[in-house]
């Protein structure tokens, strides 16, 4: 029997930093109406006592496998992809997605994305080369029509 059968929402974090980052990424995300699924790249037990109505994935492939394995999981009507360097809080998750998604040509939703200077070199860097066009800059200098502010 599934844990959530019917949820409306996903919320799929994928471990990137692990360790502390992946706990705070969990809790300030928690008490979404949504279904949980965590993508790790090794078994974390802890986590799972920590947590239980989340779903945990062991995938220790790279970072865009272990995205699409957390997709293919979802079973919600709306996933939201994080990445456990990510801070936002339940609230903020389902006003993007309502505010996103009351507009019926939209089909999907990203950023504004701040890179975390507390981040290490590397994760810097791999958040500016994925993430640079929906920095905040970026997003509101482009073409209003393809760009919509949701605060």
């Amino acid at each position: 029997m599934d844990k959530f059968p019917e949820q409306r929402l996903s919320i799929v974090v994928i471990e990137l930093v692990g360790g502390a980052a992946l706990k705070d990424c969990i809790d300030a995300v928690m008490g979404a109406e949504a279904e949980y699924i965590v993508v790790t790249r090794s078994a974390q037990p802890a986590l799972e006592r920590a947590f239980p109505n989340l779903t945990v994935m062991v995938c220790d492939a790279p970072l865009p496998q272990r995205r699409r394995r957390g997709f293919l999981q979802a079973k919600g009507e709306f996933v939201v992809m994080l990445e456990d360097s990510t801070r936002i809080s339940a609230e903020h998750v389902q006003a993007g997605v309502d505010a996103a998604f009351r507009r019926p040509e939209v089909a999907a939703a990203s950023g504004p994305v701040v890179v975390d200077a507390a981040l290490k070199p590397r994760f810097q860097a791999l958040g500016c080369t994925e993430y640079g066009r929906y920095h905040r800059q970026q997003v509101f200098a482009g073409d209003a029509a393809s760009s919509v502010a949701v605060e």
